[in-house]
């Protein structure tokens, strides 16, 4: 019964012979590379046939938008998928959290090392009222298509209603604000349902959640082909 539910492992996205020998880190090294030196030689200059560096960085605004548009519905598929296929136990669980929490204090090592080192924003001391005055009554524009003035919000050190502002109104709330944290959390929760339920057919001798699994599978591998191809 046990082995009767066993799905094989979701084939790998595994990289074609091109892009074994010419790998996607060094491409995009390579246009970083190209980049910079087009915008030191031409600066403002036409590069070809018209085309000059503006051009090529509003190209680059596009890519940017794409890549923001593949990453919310990337990162849930991609911790739905993870659930589907690898049962997590309670060890694995807290392996992961001691990582997790590793990463964030070497993060935060990193990131308050470079602020007292490199003092950034030092030369706009004593200019903040400049500041405030520039970006005083910068207008949001609403669904509706009407504008109103950005409210500020009120910092606190509470913990439940810094964790309030990760909980959607709706379902569509964080893929239209493209809230990373707020679909890591639901992926999350989907994720646990997903494999709690596929443990209970296991034992019961049903399958119907393999064709879930096998959506999640399928629309995973083709995010991951378009990001491939954006970038």
């Amino acid at each position: 019964m046990k082995n009767e539910f066993i799905t094989p492992e979701s084939p790998s996205l595994k990289p074609t012979a091109s892009q074994r020998r010419f790998p996607l880190y060094q491409r995009v090294l390579i246009g970083v590379a190209v980049g910079a030196l087009f915008g030191v030689l031409f600066r403002a200059r036409p590069i070809l046939l018209g085309i000059g560096t503006k051009e090529l960085g509003e190209l680059g605004m596009l890519v940017i938008r794409l890549l923001k548009v593949l990453a919310v519905p990337l990162v849930l598929f991609a911790i739905l998928d993870a659930f589907a296929r690898t049962r997590i136990s309670a060890r694995r669980g807290g392996k992961l959290l001691l990582i997790c929490l590793l990463n964030v204090s070497v993060a935060f090592t990193i990131g308050l090392t470079l602020m007292n080192t490199l003092r950034p924003g030092v030369l706009w001391r004593g200019r903040l009222e400049q500041i405030s005055g520039t970006v005083q009554g910068v207008a949001t524009p609403l669904a509706n298509g009407v504008s109103t003035v950005a409210k500020d919000v009120e910092p606190t050190l509470s913990l439940l209603k810094n964790f309030a502002g990760y909980v959607p109104k709706s379902v569509v709330d964080p893929f239209l604000n493209n809230n990373l944290i707020t679909v890591v959390l639901a992926g999350v929760l989907a994720g646990a349902a997903l494999r709690r339920v596929k443990d209970q057919q296991a034992a019961a001798g049903q399958t119907s959640v393999l064709a879930i699994e096998r959506g999640i599978e399928a629309i995973y591998q083709i995010l991951v082909q378009m990001l491939t191809w954006v970038v």
